[in-house]
């Protein structure tokens, strides 16, 4: 996969150990992004658990949890 400029950006789903997993990885020139995705309308701390834990394997990673709803959530254990 490439981006307009053609440089290579990969896209992944990753799962991780256990029950811990992020839906999808993106690493490319502007960065290196982690998304976890849910259907539900509205998400609690407990739905970014799989993001915190590859946050502690991967700091450098933006992490996004996307959901249905329209409301903004903060998760921030930082």
């Amino acid at each position: 996969m490439e981006n307009e400029n053609n440089e290579p950006v990969m896209c992944s789903k990753c799962n991780k150990t256990f029950e811990n997993e992020v839906d999808f990885i993106v690493y490319g020139p502007l960065g290196f992004f982690a998304f976890e995705i849910k259907r539900s309308s509205s998400v609690n701390y407990h739905d970014a658990k799989g993001l915190r834990s590859f946050q502690k394997d991967y700091p450098e990673a933006r992490l996004y949890l996307l959901h249905g709803g329209d409301k903004e959530y903060f998760f921030d254990d930082r």
